[in-house]
């Protein structure tokens, strides 16, 4: 159990500045664990992604704040890779990027009660950089507000990649002021020059609910 009341202030605004010196600077990283519960947390201004849970197993996080200002880059809320049986809950998230992103190898996550903005909303991927074989299955995401959020529910996979992302159910989803509310986006490149590939492609199954 980890449970605070305090704010974890990462003064990431000296990085943001020195964007090609800023890497790997993460705020808590739950690696290789098991049967971990965080309660009550609160972190802002991170260099980079404030939280992640990377090769863990049955995670709970309840009733967090993270908070970084809009424009802030790569500060991602809540980062998941090779991550299983994860519980995201009652939690107030606004960053600049991803209010939590869902990676490489991840599955059975349960996201629910999320206030996301501003952001870019609550994303699957990217998947499948540089031809890669990646997956994520068993996704519910369910009572999220997007407020002025750049995307909400957003599945995103690198051209000429392979794999699939599968079993996703987002519902009970409001927006408000998403600028993409719902994004599926199979061309993925965040650089200025990306090579065409439209030989393969990751398979997403999308199963919508009323």
């Amino acid at each position: 159990m980890i449970r605070g009341s305090g704010t974890v202030d990462g003064q990431g605004s000296t990085w943001w500045e020195r964007r090609s010196s800023c890497k790997d600077h993460k705020g808590l990283v739950i690696s290789h664990s098991q049967n971990v519960h965080l309660e009550g947390l609160t972190f802002k201004d991170s260099p980079q992604m404030h939280m992640a849970f990377e090769r863990s197993e049955r995670v709970h996080a309840s009733n967090l704040t993270i908070q970084a200002p809009g424009d802030s880059p790569n500060t991602d809320g809540i980062h998941l890779q090779h991550a299983r049986n994860i519980f995201i809950d009652h939690s107030r998230i606004m960053t600049g990027d991803d209010c939590i992103s869902i990676g490489h190898g991840s599955s059975h996550i349960n996201i629910t009660r999320i206030a996301c903005g501003p952001g870019h909303g609550i994303s699957i991927g990217s998947l499948g950089i540089d031809g890669e074989n990646e997956t994520v299955e068993d996704v519910h995401v369910s009572d999220v507000v997007f407020t002025e959020t750049t995307n909400g529910a957003r599945i995103k996979t690198w051209q000429g990649g392979k794999g699939f992302a599968r079993n996703v159910v987002f519902e009970n989803i409001r927006s408000e002021g998403a600028r993409n509310p719902i994004i599926i986006d199979q061309y993925y490149c965040d650089h200025k020059h990306c090579t065409d590939h439209v030989s393969v492609c990751v398979c997403v199954c999308v199963y919508p609910t009323i």
